[in-house]
């Protein structure tokens, strides 16, 4: 498991059917970059790895109450 670049992030959103531009790819790897540093030393031993595709769709979307 390593840090996103803006590339891996605009790839994995396009996939997700959440294209972002390069400034929001680029503020998606700077806020989720602590979270994978910080899981770099357990990588490969949780049953599930981070995806930062949905972040933006996650953000933006509204759970009515």
């Amino acid at each position: 498991m390593t840090r996103p670049t803006a590339k891996d992030i605009k790839a994995m959103a396009e996939v997700a059917g959440v294209p972002v531009d390069e400034a929001t790819a680029t503020r998606i790897g700077t806020s989720m970059g602590p979270v994978f540093d910080g899981f770099a030393t357990i990588a490969g031993t949780l049953p599930m790895d981070l995806e930062p595709s949905l972040y933006v769709l996650a953000q933006t979307t509204r759970v009515p109450a």
